[in-house]
């Protein structure tokens, strides 16, 4: 959700292709990713994790000239969009280390991939471990999205949701456990950088197609507005035994709680900052909550903010 910057600079690269443009899914895409990284120098390349957005908002700063008439065009029915952004890790010439990110666009039948060298916002979805060869793709994920409860109540209140971001990356809740493939989408009203209502977060285990969505609807009031949350984290999630909130040093108050609550709302757990914080690294206990999908909320003077949390056992 922090990729507004990048996404503007990958449009500036695409200004002449923006009207031959053709959807496609997730994992349609990565094959021509991986051969166009080895062609670029990158040994043994696998992918981390997959982004794409629907909020064509980004290209306001471009919106004039030949840019005019880009857009981003993500598909709730199909799962497909007009560009997705890989990352790819593997191996330079000289043995080292190296994660590129990759946009990837499909002219008519040709994928062309593009890395996304120097531009920033894009820390945040480098994932930690290889995404597996078999997983949900992008057109199941939607179906998994418009079997949820939560979701079609959404849609059917705001029709005009677009989508934040969706992101596919491999997780592992604690060093012992084997990592696993997350989809994590945020829809919402307004625009990538501009909330304008509530937003709906939702995760998604990928493994196979079995997976099920789980929905958390964020307040506007609490809807997270991307210029300003760059350095909030939460982490592991999904969480086993204790969930960690990284609070960015200017929100750190001394008379701040931290709340996990119920899809309906009940406070399970309330934590008063100054018992449990000394930093801003905030150890949450979560095992003696069920499986489930949960509301991580931080109260301050300044506001709330609300993460969706998923315990898994």
């Amino acid at each position: 959700m922090y990729r507004t910057l990048a996404i503007v600079g990958l449009f500036a690269t695409l200004q002449g292709y923006c009207q031959i443009l053709s959807p496609f899914t997730a994992a349609e895409g990565i094959r021509a990713v991986l051969r166009i990284a080895q062609q670029r120098g990158v040994n043994n390349p696998t992918i981390t994790a997959i982004y794409t957005t629907g909020d064509t908002a980004v290209l306001s700063p471009l919106n004039s000239g030949p840019t005019t008439g880009i857009s981003l065009a993500f598909d709730f029915q199909q799962g497909t969009n007009t560009v997705w952004v890989y990352a790819v890790q593997g191996k330079t010439s000289n043995q080292q280390d190296t994660v590129v990110m990759y946009a990837t666009v499909k002219l008519w039948t040709l994928y062309q991939a593009f890395p996304l060298l120097g531009l920033p916002g894009f820390e945040q979805l480098r994932g930690e471990f290889a995404l597996p060869t078999s997983f949900m793709n992008s057109d199941v994920m939607v179906r998994k999205l418009a079997a949820n409860a939560a979701f079609q109540s959404f849609r059917a209140r705001y029709p005009q949701m677009s989508l934040f971001g969706a992101t596919l990356t491999n997780v592992r809740p604690r060093p012992s456990d084997e990592p696993f493939p997350i989809w994590s989408v945020w829809v919402g009203q307004g625009t990538l950088t501009s909330p304008a209502g509530p937003s709906l977060q939702c995760i998604i285990p990928a493994a196979d197609t079995s997976g099920i969505a789980e929905c958390v609807e964020i307040p506007f009031s609490a809807t997270p507005d991307v210029r300003g949350t760059a350095d909030w984290a939460i982490e592991p999630n999904p969480a086993i035994d204790v969930v960690t909130i990284h609070v960015p040093e200017r929100e750190l108050l001394f008379h701040a709680t931290v709340e996990i609550c119920s899809m309906r709302g009940e406070v399970l757990a309330r934590y008063p900052l100054s018992t449990v914080a000394p930093t801003n690294a905030i150890a949450i206990p979560v095992s003696s909550l069920a499986s489930g999908t949960y509301m991580l909320c931080y109260h301050h003077s300044n506001g709330t903010r609300v993460f969706p949390l998923l315990v898994i056992r």
